[in-house]
């Protein structure tokens, strides 16, 4: 059915074309995405033409009705033959996965990176080499390192760039080392055609893959600025990030990063003053909503948790919680006072909540009637 005909047919007459095509794309407009994911598969395979004169596109966005995991399972299996027959019309639907970098659709890449890790060998290597073609001059070289993921990798969120626009993604690779010197784990992470993450990266990790880590500190990418005999880390049990001797042995994870465009803009609209830091990840992995600081002139100094608490509803806002305060730290750590600030959360007992500290990036609990620093933050749902 997808077998459009084309301007140099000189044997279909013109309003037989005209019959196939309208029926053709009312066929895929009657789908609903109930009718199964055999269903995605089948509008794959109806791609048959060069030019579709915008009957493809409506394909595409029928075969999204069954769901991210269906329409990227059948366009793996049928982009060999798209690569090999149809070469533009895999890297079009390829990069209409690729583009959703930064974005609330952001899950549909990982969904397809984890079904390229699962595919058979060759199937990878026949992917894997047309991304990496089209990533030198075609349809991903403004998004390079978005596609071909490594089997396993979890999607860890955005680290914002300059005027809150998105700048790029960071994944987790699978595995970790222990007991390993600095020097050793730089090296164990180069060995993976990886590295080891920043200090930013790592509280990233920590606001929404912290499940993933035991309560243990991990070395992080960056040595001490002024004590060269010393290196950043990061304690995954209460966010503190030290300094150590680089003869310690510690953890060491992996991480890539997928660069975005320079001109990606804040995924949602920002008011004035307002400061994007990124995204906050559901239990499946999936971005679940964005978080957006208020401006510098919504902090309150001094100020008991009750009566910060207060304040933010006033404003219609809340204080952010705890994991919100990590990923704050890691995103925009510059954007608050080197102090120690509320959080939503209460404490353990009934007369403390929880605080962090904007310096060390230690996380604990506090008296309700000590004074402390707090900011707004405001949610976008994806």
């Amino acid at each position: 059915m997808g077998n459009v005909v084309q301007d140099d047919d000189t044997v279909t007459p013109p309003e037989e074309a005209q019959r196939r095509f309208r029926r053709y794309c009312a066929m895929l407009d009657a789908l609903t995405g109930n009718e199964g994911a055999h269903y995605a598969l089948a509008i794959f395979q109806s791609v048959q033409a060069e030019h579709d004169y915008g009957a493809y596109q409506t394909a595409s966005r029928a075969a999204w009705r069954f769901g991210e995991t269906a329409y990227c399972a059948a366009l793996l299996q049928e982009l060999p033959r798209l690569i090999a027959t149809l070469p533009d019309w895999a890297g079009d639907f390829l990069v209409g996965i690729a583009n959703g970098a930064g974005t609330p659709h952001a899950s549909a890449i990982n969904c397809f990176n984890t079904l390229l890790a699962a595919a058979p060998l060759t199937q990878q290597a026949l992917i894997a080499a047309f991304i990496a073609t089209e990533e030198d001059d075609g349809w991903f070289e403004h998004c390079p390192g978005v596609l071909g993921a490594v089997a396993g990798e979890r999607y860890a969120g955005v680290m914002p760039g300059q005027d809150g626009g998105a700048s790029y993604q960071l994944f987790l690779l699978p595995g970790e080392a222990d007991a390993l010197p600095w020097q050793a784990a730089l090296d164990w992470a180069a060995a993976r055609g990886a590295c080891l993450p920043t200090r930013s990266e790592l509280a990233l990790l920590h606001a929404n893959l912290g499940h993933a880590f035991p309560a243990a500190w991990y070395w992080s990418s960056e040595a001490d600025a002024i004590l060269p005999r010393m290196a950043w880390s990061h304690d995954f049990d209460n966010g503190t990030q030290y300094n150590f001797r680089k003869t310690y042995s510690g953890r060491a994870c992996a991480v890539r990063r997928a660069e975005l465009p320079p001109s990606a803009a804040a995924p949602v609209p920002l008011q004035q003053g307002e400061r994007y830091a990124g995204l906050i990840l559901g239990g499946d992995g999936a971005p679940d909503y964005h978080l957006v600081l208020l401006p510098d002139e919504c902090e309150l100094e001094y100020q008991s948790w009750q009566a910060a608490s207060n304040w933010a509803a006033s404003l219609g806002h809340s204080l952010p919680d705890r994991r919100e305060q990590t990923l704050l730290y890691a995103t925009l750590k510059d954007a608050f006072r080197p102090n120690w600030h509320w959080s939503s959360e209460p404490g353990d007992s009934e007369d403390e909540a929880w605080c962090k500290d904007f310096d060390t990036g230690v996380a604990y609990q506090n008296a309700h009637a000590l004074d402390g620093y707090a900011r707004c933050v405001r949610r976008v749902l994806v």
